[in-house]
């Protein structure tokens, strides 16, 4: 009818108990001399969604009366004489070029879509799923949140199935701008694809949009630390030290374990078998990854250090909310290496760069190390033997705990403990005080 039709709006209306009613304003043709110029319909429902979900049906109704009113208003029109017009008339006026210019167009009415699929409400319900099903440790599972969050105010509070692979670009560039790790941002945007993937699991979407993006050229490289000299080391171990802090950095030093496994360390895991003193990490309770869990021989100079045995906990460092004592240690133990170097990729961390440098040199051949884990010898039927080549990178990385974790196989925990000794007892300690 010529007419472009106001949308209709949602209104709550307290003086109707709070009830959602449809408003439209009418057309000017129709709104006459009445100060009433909208018209209201009410959904009956208090329920934000069902009165989402009525609005459309209760606008077309209102539309068709607007149609009906503009029809009586239009049959009352006086008749007009009609003319032929031009062919120039005709290409002159745009109404007359296309008859359906005008045609009123109604405001799509496409179904609402759910508001608790908005982050805003999906990412606390998600929390309070991972806190329910206990999926992740504390820490995890408050750094998920954390990303969420922050995802959110990166991208806007979009529904869950409007969310595109567009959107981790841009929040990828987003940590990028901020000078974010590499691996930072990698571990984030995995955070927004596991929540997406519980959007999957709950029927909200079909597919996870942020499956396989490519984050290679974002963020700064990996942090590479540098391993200490041997000067370094001697210089560390000849200051005056106390006793808990010497054993711990003695530790750290010759046997390539994480600061938290040492720091969280137990007396129960000082153990002996085949005459190998070694700490048992495959019960730990906090722990980087499975393959983390492994046997580590000690050093005939440093059995000494732990024959005072005690119970519970060898090292008193504070324990923090996510079962950690890693930073407690790491502050305490950094100023023995802050009072040697100011290189700032020197650190305690730096111990395992140092120690994998050291076994390098232990002289292990890979032949060696087969023949020690057939459990066809022991490990003095080899000592003499074990003078050149370099510890092969799979013993490297069982001893520091890169690969399969340690299973007691057909050859018992021997078949994983004694190759390790044999390197670990071939390892030069000249830095640490007689």
């Amino acid at each position: 009818m010529g007419t472009n039709y106001h949308p209709p709006k949602l209104v709550q209306i307290p003086s109707k108990g709070n009830k959602w009613f449809v408003v439209i304003t009418k057309p000017p043709a129709i709104q006459g001399t009445s100060t009433n110029i909208q018209v209201r319909r009410s959904t009956k429902t208090t329920d934000r969604r069902k009165a989402e979900v009525a609005l459309p049906g209760i606008a077309s109704a209102i539309y068709e009366e607007f149609d009906t009113a503009l029809n009586i208003q239009q049959s009352k029109v006086k008749p007009v004489t009609f003319r032929y017009l031009s062919d120039e008339e005709v290409q002159n006026d745009p109404i007359l070029r296309d008859p359906f210019i005008t045609r009123r167009m109604l405001p799509p009415l496409e179904k609402p879509k759910d508001p608790s699929t908005r982050l805003s409400r999906f990412i606390p319900v998600y929390v309070d799923y991972l806190e329910a099903n206990q999926i992740g440790d504390h820490k995890e599972r408050r750094t998920k949140r954390s990303r969420c969050e922050q995802f959110m105010s990166v991208v806007g509070d979009l529904h869950v199935e409007d969310i595109k692979k567009f959107h981790a670009y841009k929040y990828a560039d987003w940590m990028n701008d901020q000078g974010l790790a590499n691996k930072t941002i990698k571990s984030a945007v995995s955070r927004i694809s596991m929540l997406l993937v519980r959007a999957e699991q709950m029927g909200i979407i079909d597919s996870n949009p942020v499956h396989n993006v490519v984050l290679a050229n974002y963020g700064r490289p990996a942090k590479s630390y540098l391993p200490f000299h041997p000067s370094e080391m001697k210089d560390i171990f000849a200051q005056e030290i106390p006793k808990q802090e010497r054993l711990a950095l003695t530790l750290l030093a010759t046997t390539g374990a994480r600061l938290d496994e040492i720091a969280l360390l137990e007396w129960s895991q000082v153990k002996q078998e085949h005459g190998i003193t070694y700490l048992d990490l495959r019960s730990a309770s906090k722990i980087k990854n499975q393959q983390s869990r492994r046997v580590v021989p000690l050093h005939s100079k440093v059995v000494p250090l732990l024959v005072d045995r005690g119970s519970g906990r060898i090292f008193d460092y504070p324990i923090d909310v996510d079962g950690k004592a890693q930073n407690a240690a790491g502050r305490t133990l950094a100023k023995y290496i802050d009072s040697i170097t100011n290189d700032p990729d020197k650190v305690v961390h730096s111990f395992r760069g140092t120690f994998k440098d050291m076994l390098k040199n232990a002289g292990v051949t890979d032949a060696m190390v087969e023949q020690l884990e057939s459990g066809d010898v022991v490990l003095s039927d080899i000592a003499d033997a074990i003078n050149t080549g370099q510890v092969s990178k799979e013993l490297n990385d069982r001893i520091t705990g890169h690969v399969q974790k340690d299973v007691a196989g057909q050859y018992g925990l021997g078949h994983a403990l004694i190759p390790r000794a044999a390197a670990i007892e071939k390892l030069s300690l000249s830095f640490l005080p007689d």
